[in-house]
Parts: structure tokens; sequence; C-alpha cells
């Protein structure tokens, strides 16, 4: 089979070197063959699949949506987009408007630049009330928080910046969450940041994500030791634990603490883990069984898995039970 090197692929399937070596990097969605020398080569099915990408990501649909399909699944989807035959569970997918989100975007960005909240929290609402919570997350939230990491990492902003940006998105999204309705008996779910992870973004995303779906959720913050994370999930009795980890993604003490949190917790209790950096520790939550989530809406997913498997569970200890 032929391999090609980055510059080839590029030219055969459109997209860039520069997005190419994005794509790898921020979402896995192809990982190239590594020759002697290191050098990226690409098969005839990376290219195959990076076409399709273009295409999607050409008619509006964000990458950040795409990267778990498989190339029968892009095909199916790029058809369905083009005929415009969407079901109901994928209009997620369809932005309101991708010059719109552009322009949101960028508007974000220059707000943030000069440290304008009004205008920041103007811009926000604006694109809230143009989608649901959803899709403003995956469309908004999270471009505007990769791009200012990495102008942040590329030293074209300062780490106020950065700061600012979650401080502000943090209070617009709490704001959302305190309008969705919670009921008594709904399922409940810790979120939080293990030790050594300081950045709260992720987690406060979970948490109204949780919530838009319907779960009490109790929120920790940031950077908890395994022993007080437990402690919490054992109280409240909860079902599920959801682990934001976006960085750094090579702490040594993370295995110990994951292994600790697992050993610490009921065996029926589900553990959820995503963010930038969870890739980095991927190994270790594959091995105390945790799930983890690459997009929002994969995240909304799991807990909806999880939500029919405690209804199941519920069913069959009735039944044991009574009948």
């Amino acid at each position: 089979m032929k391999n090609y090197g980055i510059k080839k692929a590029a030219k055969l399937s459109g997209v860039s070197e520069y997005t190419l070596r994005a794509w790898e990097r921020r979402y896995s969605i192809i990982i190239p063959f590594r020759s002697e020398s290191n050098r990226r080569l690409y098969s005839e099915y990376d290219i195959n699949k990076l076409k399709l990408l273009r295409k999607l990501t050409e008619r509006g649909i964000q990458i950040s949506n795409l990267s778990s399909l498989s190339i029968n699944d892009l095909k199916g989807l790029l058809n369905r987009v083009d005929s415009e035959i969407i079901s109901t569970d994928e209009k997620y997918l369809q932005l309101y408007d991708i010059a719109s989100v552009d322009k949101t975007i960028n508007d974000s960005l220059e707000a943030i630049k000069n440290f304008n909240e009004k205008k920041l929290l103007l811009i926000l609402h604006r694109a809230y009330k143009k989608s649901n919570f959803l899709e403003f997350v995956e469309n908004v939230l999270f471009p505007v928080m990769v791009k200012i990491g990495y102008q942040w990492k590329s030293g074209l902003l300062r780490i106020a910046h950065e700061h600012f940006t979650s401080a502000v998105i943090v209070k617009f999204v709490l704001k959302i969450s305190s309008e969705f309705e919670i009921k008594n008996k709904a399922p409940k779910i810790v979120i939080t940041s293990p030790d050594g992870q300081h950045h709260d973004f992720g987690a406060i995303i979970g948490d109204s994500l949780a919530a838009s779906e319907g779960w009490k959720s109790t929120y920790l913050g940031v950077s908890l030791s395994a022993e007080d994370i437990a402690t919490a999930v054992n109280q409240t009795n909860s079902h599920c634990i959801f682990l934001s980890i976006i960085y750094p993604n090579d702490n040594p003490r993370m295995e110990a603490q994951l292994l600790e949190l697992s050993k610490s917790i009921h065996d029926d209790v589900v553990i959820i883990a995503g963010g930038n950096a969870v890739t980095g520790y991927k190994d270790i939550l594959t091995n105390i069984n945790a799930h983890i989530v690459k997009t929002p809406k994969h995240f909304r997913d799991t807990l909806k898995s999880i939500r029919n498997q405690i209804r199941i569970d519920k069913r069959e200890n009735y039944e044991k039970k009574y009948l």
C-alpha cells in the first residue's frame, strides 16, 4: 500500500499541513505512520478519510463533532447533509450560520484581548439565543477556549487573558445552569478535576451539560485528592463521577490517584473523564474502566446511556425483591 508524506497528503486531500497537524494533535482523528526518520506517512485510507472530513467541515460541521466517526459514518453523514435529510438526533451537527459562528468567535477574541467583560457576555448571550445549549458549547465556547489556549502557549496572549476568559465563561454558564429543572429523584453525579488539575472550565461545562440532561450534580471545584472525591461520591450516593483533565497531561502522581479513587468507590459507580489532556492518561483510565469522552455530545450521550442502565438496574432489583 502506498504511503504519502505530509506535503503530498495535504495536496491530495485538500487539507493544509497546519490543519493536518492540528487535527492530529487536538483530536487524534488521523494518526499517521512514522518512518524511521520520524516522517509522517499517510495511507490511501487516511487520504480518503481526510477528504471526507474536509468536505464536511466545508459544509459547516465542527471537526470536534466528527472525531469519533468511522469512514463509513462520515460517508453516510455527507450523503445525508448533501441531500438535506438529517434526523432529529443529528441536528446538533448543523450550524445556524457558519459565517455567524466565525464572527462570534472572532468578536469574542477581540473582547478578551481588551478584557472587556461586558462585551464578551453580550456576545455569548446573543450566540446562545441562536442555538441550544449543546450547540452553543460545541460551536462557540470550546472553539474560543481552544484558540485562547493556543494563543497563550504561542505567546500571543498572557495567562491573564486565559484566566479572564475562564472566569467570564464560568459566570455565564452558571447562570444558564440555574435555569435547568432537576427532579428530586434525578441520578447523581460528582464533578471535579483530580489533584494537580487547576483549570475549572472543563468541570464547569461538564456540570452544566449534566444539569441540561437532568442530573443532580455536586460540583467540587478543581485539584481534589482521590480521598476527597471518593468521600463526596460515597456520602452523596452518586452514580457517576466526571473528571475534567485539561493540563498537564504528564502528572506522575495521576496514576496512583486514579487507582486510589477506583478502589475507594463502589463498583457500580461510573467514572467519566474528558478534556484536552485526557489522552495522556489513557492507559490508567482504561485500566479502571473509565469512559473517555472527546466532545460535549459524547459526554451527553454517555450520561444518557448510564441513566438508562440505572433504570434497568432499578427495575431488575425491584423484580427480584417483589416478583
